[in-house]
């Protein structure tokens, strides 16, 4: 956080140790994202429409409460992400109209990456190629921002000192994480409302399971899960 508030690293060894391997574990994550989508997917638009709407001979649109929890997870990811590389990048020597076309667009695109499932669900699977679009484009400005700063740290460039440009942009980074987590409240109370309810007696059943409703309690495991 020291770094967030200041953005001096390079005279604090462990502190610049720390923030270069972070890097390298969010530049792991974006791997491992990408091999999830190709695996999932495979940029084809009609893996896309099947894992939405099933096989044009079995049918069986995808259930709205296991859409949110993909989206409820996404969201979340990549707000952090956002949120902890974006709170770097500002400090970077990059032009200032750079950093805020690559701030502005990873979160608008990374907002409609996590949500795009939404649009799908209900618009149809004529625009089940919005998942390509808004995944391709979220990840080209996340690797913009990404390498940037992963070749500041690798070759120990110094970094911009703090000054009233760089807080208009940690405000801007903090705007956008913000309204990222407004949908991600939404969406939180609806799987709340959708798979718990509202109520403790629900609560109590879904927990614990209902004989007269044929609701089977939770085990140990899936609680942990």
């Amino acid at each position: 956080m020291k770094f967030y508030t200041s953005g001096v690293a390079k005279d604090n060894q462990p502190l610049f140790i720390a923030l270069f391997f972070f890097i390298i574990f969010l530049f792991l994550f974006w791997i491992g994202t990408v091999v999830n989508f190709i695996f999932k997917f495979g940029f084809s638009v009609e893996k896309i429409t099947h894992y939405f709407f099933g096989s044009a001979d079995f049918a069986e649109k995808i259930s709205l409460i296991q859409l949110s929890e993909d989206i409820h997870i996404s969201l979340f990811t990549n707000a952090i992400l956002l949120l902890s590389l974006s709170g770097i990048f500002i400090y970077t020597k990059v032009s200032s109209k750079v950093k805020l076309y690559l701030i502005l667009s990873s979160f608008f695109f990374g907002m409609l990456d996590s949500t795009s499932g939404y649009l799908i669900y209900f618009l149809g699977e004529k625009f089940s190629v919005l998942k390509i679009i808004s995944f391709t484009l979220f990840n080209a400005s996340l690797i913009a921002i990404l390498f940037t700063v992963l070749s500041h740290f690798i070759k120990r460039k110094p970094m911009d000192k703090p000054n009233g440009g760089s807080q208009n942009y940690y405000n801007l980074v903090i705007l956008a994480f913000a309204i990222v987590n407004i949908i991600f409240v939404g969406v939180s109370i609806y799987l709340q409302e959708t798979k718990l309810g509202l109520s403790a007696s629900a609560i109590h059943n879904y927990y614990l399971g209902n004989e007269e409703l044929f609701i089977q309690p939770k085990s140990f495991s899936s609680l942990l899960e």
